[in-house]
């Protein structure tokens, strides 16, 4: 195996050529795995706040109209110990006698 001097300079620059290509391929794998890692992170966080977001605007509609059926409720109760004797009809049918 007496290969001539150039022949094996040739062999031993290919074979470093190959091992630097190889090192690129795998940092750029690296790189577009870590890319793709961020935007994932990024992606999840902004669903993350939306769904919170989303969750506040349900509790916030329902504290709502919890507030509005107690507020109904201390109407009534109020119209019907002002009520006059001379009108019942305000504390018993509550919705229709007093607009609500």
């Amino acid at each position: 195996m007496n290969e001539p001097l150039h022949v094996r300079r040739r062999v031993q620059e290919e074979e470093r050529l190959n091992s630097a290509r190889f090192d690129v391929m795998e940092k750029s794998k690296a790189l577009l795995d870590c890319m793709w890692h961020n935007s994932r992170e990024q992606f999840d966080l902004s669903a993350r706040q939306r769904h919170e977001r989303k969750m506040l605007a349900q509790e916030e509609e329902q504290a709502n109209k919890e507030l509005v059926l107690q507020r109904r409720a201390r109407l009534k109760e109020f119209l019907t110990a002002e009520a006059p004797p001379e009108c019942p009809s305000i504390g018993h049918t509550g919705r229709e006698s007093s607009g609500f």
